[in-house]
């Protein structure tokens, strides 16, 4: 009797981080891509040996809330084909907690309130560098990028994920990093002739400690609560430089953290 064969779907993101200019050859040696891999490992090392945590702080309407430590980087060497890559296996804790407590499954065991320098860690953030070199105009120099594959964990956010990859990638390698879908984006809508629709979506997230809406009988209890706003813009007939400029815009930060693309039509 056969065993049926599980198979699960395993989101991955990618994103792409800025250029890192390099000689391609210099009086003593050519360079490789094993360079850079090298460079980034000599990086970790040091990170790892200075024992000092890199805190990433997440706040909600500039009031801090809960925040995430980088504690540790651990890596290998993998290949992808015949390309080198780093695997990552980073340990990271969220602490500054005002509110919650702890209680494990034994339904005798007492809550643990949290406090605010208290930790809730894991060693399982996986990330992937994958390095690309490409020519430039100028014969003597080379661009590196990293490709960064983030694996996203079901217990873990896809939100804190981003953020460890984009603090490691610029805080310690040095390229900050940005979804390559925006590339994508942005090149197609560069073939559009006009958009006959746009639909933009503003939203955000908000912790409130408000209890003004709570009844009256569940005032005594701890709580926790978000407000939610979103708002809906329909544009019609919008000229493509016009849709590029919105895009990289970032006015819409002063009061919404978030903004995504429901619909867009193109004709070309």
């Amino acid at each position: 009797m056969s065993k049926e064969t599980k198979k699960y779907l395993i989101k991955i993101p990618v994103y792409i981080s800025e250029k890192i200019e390099r000689e391609s050859e210099t009086l003593f040696s050519k360079f490789k891509l094993e360079d850079i891999i090298e460079e980034a490992e000599n990086k970790f090392n040091k990170f790892n040996q200075s024992k000092n945590p890199y805190i990433i702080t997440q706040r909600s309407n500039s009031s801090k809330t809960t925040a995430i430590a980088i504690e540790r980087i651990d890596y290998e060497r993998i290949k992808f084909n015949k390309d080198q890559c780093l695997l990552l296996k980073v340990t990271a804790f969220k602490t500054n907690f005002v509110d919650g407590f702890y209680q494990s499954q034994n339904k005798d065991s007492k809550e643990i309130r949290l406090k605010q320098n208290d930790k809730i860690g894991s060693n399982t953030y996986c990330f992937i560098l994958y390095p690309i070199s490409q020519a430039t105009e100028e014969d003597q120099r080379i661009n590196i990028y990293w490709h960064i594959f983030i694996y996203e964990d079901p217990s873990k956010t896809s939100d804190e994920m981003r953020k460890i990859a984009n603090a490691i990638m610029r805080k310690i390698i040095g390229a900050p990093i940005h979804n390559i879908k925006a590339d994508k984006m942005m090149e197609d809508l560069r073939k559009c002739k006009i958009l006959p629709e746009i639909e933009i979506v503003l939203s955000s997230l908000d912790n409130s400690n408000d209890d003004d809406d709570l009844p009256l009988a569940l005032k005594n209890y701890a709580f926790t609560c978000s407000l939610k706003k979103e708002k809906r813009i329909k544009l019609n007939c919008i000229k493509v430089e016009d849709a590029i400029d919105t895009f990289e815009d970032q006015s819409f930060k002063e009061n919404y953290s978030k903004r995504g693309g429901r619909k867009i039509k193109c004709v070309r």
